[in-house]
């Protein structure tokens, strides 16, 4: 029988993916990273109108929930093509909505 060191399995029973250069475990998800970019641009609203915050803070921020944005719509179609190849590779015609063979 083998036995393995605890200090090198992975936590909580996941893998890590191979050739994956992301760290493990995986860091907030595009949906979450969205939500934050939209609170921080609010909360910078909110000082600008105090006169606490910089005109340039708050263009950082509107970049941000902008590129958060932009990272959130690519994660979206990237997991809608990867469904799709999923669909194809197990013989289901994904136009029809059939089942798989």
């Amino acid at each position: 029988m083998i036995e393995a060191k605890s200090s090198l399995l992975p936590r909580r029973g996941r893998l890590p993916r191979p050739g994956s250069s992301r760290p493990w475990p995986p860091g907030p998800t595009a949906k979450e990273r969205l939500a934050a970019a939209q609170e921080t641009l609010r909360l910078s609203q909110e000082r600008k109108e105090f006169g606490i915050a910089a005109v340039l803070e708050q263009i950082l921020a509107e970049q941000d929930l902008t590129r958060a944005r932009n990272d959130y719509v690519t994660a979206v179609a990237d997991f809608d093509k990867a469904q799709y190849a999923l669909l194809r590779a197990t013989g289901a015609r994904p136009e029809s909505g059939q089942e798989p063979r």
